[in-house]
């Protein structure tokens, strides 16, 4: 029977008479391996029309998602942007009578009076 002894206690690597250190080149995938020069992959696949039907429904699916998921976010922000507003018309319109002018006494000034001066 093999007791493994950890590093710290031997100061080496376990070590088992019957079995070999794996090569280097066994950690790497079976298409990588046994390839002249330094190492060289097969090109990715790049070209809408050479994926597989699978991922591209992956794809619209997963940019769907997000377009919906975007799209609702934005949604939400606007109405709450609108309710906001439409509490402050109502309440500068109770306390200001309909006159525009808010409780701060500011005013914008329309386009015609920017001209004039």
């Amino acid at each position: 029977m093999f007791f493994l002894i950890p590093p710290s206690v031997t100061g080496k690597l376990p070590y088992h008479p019957k079995r070999k250190a794996l090569p280097s080149s066994a950690l790497l995938p079976r298409a990588a391996r046994n390839l002249p020069g330094p190492l060289q992959l097969a090109p990715m696949v790049t070209r809408w029309n050479q994926k597989s039907p699978g991922l591209k429904i992956l794809w619209i699916w997963t940019l769907g998602t997000a377009g919906i998921m975007i799209a609702n976010v934005v949604r939400t922000r606007v109405n709450d942007m609108e309710m906001i507003l439409r509490d402050e018309d109502e309440a500068a319109a109770a306390a200001g009578g309909g006159s525009g002018g808010g409780t701060s006494g500011e005013r914008v000034m329309r386009d015609d009076e920017l001209s004039s001066e």
